[in-house]
């Protein structure tokens, strides 16, 4: 049975603990999770993005920067990455 439209994401699909929903039109990805759980420190969704890392080589992080923004920007990303680390 599909939500009913025009229900705020947080409300639809209340008896699922862990959905997500890839949102096409910004290009971001939705995701729910039982607040106890993520309160208790019990929730494995919240921790697998918490832990995720991009899995890209620096060289292609660096290339494909240049090509959506230019050099400058890329040369600012690429340091941000390499401090969070």
């Amino acid at each position: 049975m599909s939500p009913p439209l025009g229900l705020p994401l947080w409300l639809r699909r209340r008896a699922d603990k862990y959905w997500y929903e890839y949102l096409a039109d910004s290009k971001a990805l939705y995701v729910q999770n039982a607040w106890n759980d993520y309160v208790d420190g019990r929730d494995p969704a919240m921790e697998a993005i918490l832990q995720y890392t991009t899995r890209q080589s620096i060289a292609n992080v660096l290339k494909t920067a240049i090509q959506k923004n230019g050099l400058e920007y890329a040369i600012t990303y690429v340091k941000t990455l390499e401090s969070n680390q």
